[in-house]
Parts: C-alpha cells; structure tokens; sequence
C-alpha cells in the first residue's frame, strides 16, 4: 500500500482545480486524514472490509465533508459519484486491492469474491461510464502487483501479481485526454494527468 502524501497534492489540486476527492480502499483511513487541511470540497471513499469500515467511519464522524462507503468499490462508485458535477474536478486515488501483506487472516477476507482482490481495470471501467473524466486526475497505487518492472519497493516473495492487460486498457482509455505515467517509485502508480490543461498554457 503506498502513501497519498509521497505526491505533491496540494500542487496537483492547485494546478488541476481539483475539488473532490475519491477513494477505493478506505483501509484506516489515513489517505483522507493525510489531506484533510486542503479542504476538498468532499472526500468518498469505500472499503470492503467490514472492520476497516467501521475505524475509518469513527475516525471521521465528525467531519460532514466525508463520506465513507462499504462494499464492492466498482458497484459503489456509480453512487460515489453521483453527486459530483462533470464540470468540477476530481482527485481519484485508486488503492483498492487485497494482498497478502496487508490482509488480515479472518472470515470477513475469506467471504470475499476473487474479481475484487484486484478491482483496478473494473474501477476505471465503471468511471468512465459514470463521468466524463476529461478534466479528472487518477494515481493508481501499488501497480508492482500488476505490472513486472523495476519498482523501488518490489513485491514480497509470497505476494500475489495480477497478470493483466492494464497497461494497455488504460493507454486505450485514457491517452487521447491525459498523459499517462508509470511512477516506478515506492510501490508504483499510473498516474494520469489531464491533456486540456497543458493545452490552455501552450
């Protein structure tokens, strides 16, 4: 699991006019508590086990800005998003998986479907036919599990790897609006950054 605060965010939300902030993969909550004090409009996150939902919502009660969310993150997003304006922009930090290293031994992991130990084409699938995402910025965390490349924090020994498409799903989906980068440092990320905003200052 990688950390929101290795990124510039301030800088990304000034530059982008970023006013909302997406999570899949709430864990304990301390992406949202980590960007608090830039006072996004709305922080939603979601997160698919039980326990994890139930300290983040205590951790947040009292800050009506933030949403937290429990379930499947690709059948939450739709309502996730739902209020959000297309003409107002959002920070999407894509983090939602299961993996060895993080994942407790219980019955709330054991009841979980397979699809959702690596939902991250799935979630991107159903933001794209939920919103125009043109103006949208997304860093998608811990791509070492889908992608072998040379990643600062590689993946432990007896760690699962998701052997897919995703690289080129995502050069598919989103290259004609954003630039598209593999961040090879910490755990890996794509991070895509809108193309309209480059265009504006050229």
């Amino acid at each position: 699991m990688g950390l929101l605060v290795n990124y510039n965010i301030r800088r990304l939300k000034e530059f982008y006019s970023l006013t909302h902030f997406v999570e899949t993969g709430t864990f304990k909550g301390k992406s949202i508590c980590d960007i608090l004090e830039l006072d996004f409009i709305s922080y939603s996150t979601v997160e698919i086990i039980p326990t994890w939902y139930q300290q983040a919502g205590t951790r947040f009660f009292l800050y009506p800005n933030v949403k937290c969310y429990l379930g499947d993150s690709v059948e939450t997003l739709p309502e996730m998003l739902e209020p959000i304006p297309d003409n107002e922009h959002i920070l999407f930090w894509l983090d939602a998986h299961l993996i060895n290293e993080y994942t407790p031994e219980n019955s709330e992991v054991e009841n979980i479907e397979e699809v959702n130990i690596f939902p991250l084409k799935r979630e991107l699938t159903v933001i794209l036919e939920n919103r125009d995402v043109v103006n949208d910025v997304f860093i998608c965390d811990d791509v070492r599990m889908y992608l072998n490349m040379p990643f600062e924090s590689p993946l432990p020994d007896k760690s699962s790897r998701c052997y897919s498409d995703i690289y080129n799903f995502i050069i598919s989906k989103f290259s004609e609006t954003h630039f598209v980068a593999v961040d090879l440092r910490y755990d890996g990320s794509f991070i895509m950054l809108p193309k309209k905003f480059f265009n504006n200052i050229l």
